[in-house]
């Protein structure tokens, strides 16, 4: 255990000096569970308490640094320690199961109603499921799915003619035609791939089929 030569108090002894702290408005603080000497504010802070050093003898809060991690879309991570470890977690996890307790299986952390995943306060803050997820970005605008995602390789135009050319050609002939395997072709047809939670088709209403060059049958209307 680590203990201050000046004043001898060790990182279990935060509890003591909560009122050091900043007294914000409607801003609550508590400790973070397996870190201690960590505590999490309900506006999405974390603070880090120093029992005392030679040159700093008294005991005092140091508040730590969320960036931006780019490999999580921008998320804010925040490096705490956990025993003899530390690392980088995502705050907006942290500050759930801070307050609110750990999350169940299935379930993820949401922002909302504000949209910014920079704004990890409590109260923009909830465990929610994918689903939930999904509809919130759904809500924002930010949901990439449809021709937006990162992996299509059809555009929503050309996903609503293979949904009509069903009924004219085989699986196999529109598969050769868009240059995709015939279980693509099927998955799309039966709803199960590109579906409307994918955002795929958004707003293009009933366009009129725009056939590709190839292979095609003439009673095609």
């Amino acid at each position: 255990m680590k203990t201050s030569p000046q004043t001898s108090l060790t990182l279990q002894d935060a509890e003591k000096f909560v009122n050091l702290l900043p007294k914000t408005k409607n801003v609550v603080y508590k400790q973070i569970p397996a870190c201690i000497g960590y505590w999490a504010g309900s506006d999405g802070t974390i603070w880090r308490f120093y029992p005392g050093r030679k040159r700093l003898p008294f005991p005092r809060w140091k508040k730590l640094a969320t960036p931006l991690d780019r490999s999580r879309t921008g998320t804010p991570v925040v490096n705490v320690g956990t025993g003899k470890c530390r690392r980088h977690v995502a705050l907006g996890p942290l500050i759930l199961e801070t307050f609110i307790g750990p999350k169940s299986v299935g379930m993820e952390c949401c922002h909302f109603p504000d949209k910014s995943t920079s704004n990890c306060c409590l109260d923009n803050l909830m465990w929610g499921s994918g689903k939930q997820n999904q509809e919130h970005q759904r809500l924002h605008g930010t949901l990439v799915g449809g021709e937006r995602h990162g992996m299509a390789i059809l555009t929503n135009k050309q996903v609503l003619d293979i949904r009509t050319l069903r009924k004219y050609l085989k699986g196999c002939e529109i598969a050769s035609m868009y240059g995709i395997s015939t279980g693509h072709v099927s998955m799309i047809q039966l709803g199960k791939a590109r579906t409307d939670s994918s955002n795929a088709g958004k707003g293009l209403g009933n366009a009129p089929i725009n056939l590709p060059h190839g292979n095609c049958r003439e009673n095609v209307k």
